[in-house]
């Protein structure tokens, strides 16, 4: 005769199924954390390639402004500015909504330092605007000349005749020594 009730498990099988359990649920629960990092780190990667993106762009934009290739646009400045407001909010609310509870989990965030580090540097940049306008030094402007004026300019150069006062000979190389020595003289 048997004193165990076949419809229940033992004990000792219980504690091995819960165990089994929690075990399972514990690796789900670090399984969706690790997926949620490397979404998380993905996200920051993205920024920093969009933070790179609007500043390069933007420099290059500020560069023809000033060169006058383009002419200023009080549109496409607050495009600029927009993105750059966009990337603040965008970054900060990544930094406190998913970052600080990851980084509770996990060491280290990937690439979350720099993109730390970039925050406050576009938010100065925004604080601080300042358009960007065309070059006071004519000479730093870019100049496309018209077709004529071209045909004209290069008339000038190949009629050209040389200089005068071109050396008839090379001029002699001294050492050191005797530059000194003639110098003393």
């Amino acid at each position: 005769m048997s004193s165990t009730n076949e419809g229940h498990a033992p004990p000792w099988m219980t504690f091995a199924e819960a165990y089994e359990e929690q075990w399972k649920s514990d690796h789900d629960l670090a399984m969706k954390w690790w997926d949620r990092k490397e979404w998380v780190e993905n996200l920051v990667a993205t920024g920093l390639d969009v933070y790179g993106v609007l500043k390069t762009r933007e420099a290059q934009w500020r560069e023809q402004v000033f060169r006058g290739s383009v002419a200023f646009s009080e549109k496409q400045e607050q495009q600029f500015r927009r993105a750059h407001d966009l990337w603040v909010r965008t970054t900060r609310a990544i930094l406190e909504q998913l970052v600080d509870g990851l980084e509770q989990q996990f060491d280290e965030v990937t690439g979350v330092e720099k993109l730390r580090q970039e925050l406050p540097i576009v938010e100065a940049t925004l604080r601080d605007w300042k358009s960007p306008r065309l070059s006071m030094a004519v000479g730093l402007r870019e100049h496309q000349l018209p077709e004529d004026a071209a045909a004209a300019l290069d008339r000038i150069i190949h009629c050209a005749t040389p200089l005068p006062y071109a050396p008839k000979q090379p001029v002699q190389e001294l050492s050191a020594e005797e530059f000194k020595r003639r110098a003393r003289q």
